[in-house]
């Protein structure tokens, strides 16, 4: 009895690739958006001040661009998923048809 050939694996949608890779952009860029006012008001310890680590300036930035940012990234999203939706039959592995089972006379 001859072994059937192994199928070759399904490649991805690259839509879902990028709609995993905006949508942990925007989860990020939420949670930034949340916490560096926090951490902005937070009092300051002496000798902790580290080069390039000014939640001040991130919570500023929040204030200006914020909403654009997670504006876009909400748009990529909804973009990404509807293409992901769209184009997910295309990349679905293909349906082998069965024979009989080992039961069949």
């Amino acid at each position: 009895m001859p072994t059937p050939s192994p199928s070759p694996k399904p490649r991805p949608n690259p839509f879902f690739v990028l709609l995993l890779l905006s949508s942990t952009a925007f989860a990020v860029t939420a949670w930034v958006g949340y916490v560096g006012p926090l951490l902005a008001q937070a009092p300051a310890r002496p000798g902790a001040a580290e080069p390039g680590a000014d939640p001040q300036a991130l919570a500023d930035w929040f204030n200006r661009r914020g909403t654009t940012a997670l504006a876009i990234e909400f748009a990529v999203m909804f973009a990404t998923a509807i293409l992901a939706m769209a184009t997910d039959r295309h990349f679905a592995p293909k349906a082998t048809p069965r024979g009989p089972g080992p039961d069949a006379p």
